[in-house]
């Protein structure tokens, strides 16, 4: 009996050996001749499914090896922004950290992270406004001029930003506006022992109706209730203190 053999298969009929074709040169060798092709696959070399002969087998190529790239560095914890005047409009802002649980803000704890912050107590007499813009890309009135003003606080806990203005119309994208972004305060008070704090109006505006902002300012320029919040008239609107 004859045994045929066909391109580098080997037949030996003490040692009988099944033949196989390669699957990239398609020559016939014994199968256990055939080794399989590997190739980087992500960051890893993992086999592609083809038998190979010794002649067509290689090395991984490295340039289809995935580039891992390293992680975003992790952000600053309470970072400190520009409090240059010309950038802040005088006012001094710190990056406030969210309820771990809810990932929102409330006005008390607002209070004691500033408080943590500035070693600056709420004063007395102070009027807390819970403002909401009523329409987008519109200037509203944020805060009357108050000569008497000693302490101001503003605080953004939306998600969109807002545009100050120390003027009566702010507009949007203005050379002079500061922007106050999500979970940012602005803050200016004598106590800081710099320069009084800014004594006009302020005024705001936001790209879409809805967007909140929180103010407190001693002493207040407009007329409190005993609970310390700003009384307003039928129509929404703070009032101004004689």
């Amino acid at each position: 009996m004859v045994w045929k053999s066909d391109g580098h298969a080997r037949t030996d009929k003490r040692h009988p050996s099944a033949f196989a074709i390669c699957d990239f040169c398609y020559s016939q060798w014994n199968r256990i001749d055939l080794q399989a092709d590997r190739q980087y696959m992500g960051t890893d070399v993992r086999p592609t499914g083809f038998l190979v002969c010794p002649r067509c087998l290689d090395k991984p190529q490295p340039q289809q090896k995935a580039i891992r790239i390293p992680p975003d560095p992790l952000p600053v914890y309470q970072p400190r922004l520009d409090i240059a005047p010309d950038g802040n409009l005088g006012f001094t802002s710190y990056q406030l950290v969210p309820n771990g649980m809810t990932g929102g803000f409330t006005p008390s704890a607002v209070l004691a992270q500033m408080q943590a912050l500035t070693s600056i107590a709420l004063p007395a007499g102070a009027g807390f406004q819970s403002l909401v813009f009523g329409a987008g890309n519109a200037s509203q009135q944020v805060l009357a001029p108050n000569a008497l003003r000693s302490y101001v606080l503003l605080f953004n806990p939306g998600a969109n930003p807002v545009e100050l203005s120390e003027s009566t119309l702010a507009t949007w994208g203005g050379a002079s506006d500061v922007v106050i972004g999500s979970g940012q305060a602005l803050f200016w008070a004598t106590a800081q022992g710099g320069q009084v704090p800014y004594a006009g109006a302020l005024s705001g505006i936001a790209i879409m109706a809805g967007i909140p902002l929180w103010t407190w300012e001693a002493p207040s320029s407009f007329l409190i209730n005993p609970d310390g919040t700003v009384m307003v008239d039928p129509y929404g609107n703070p009032m101004v203190a004689p």
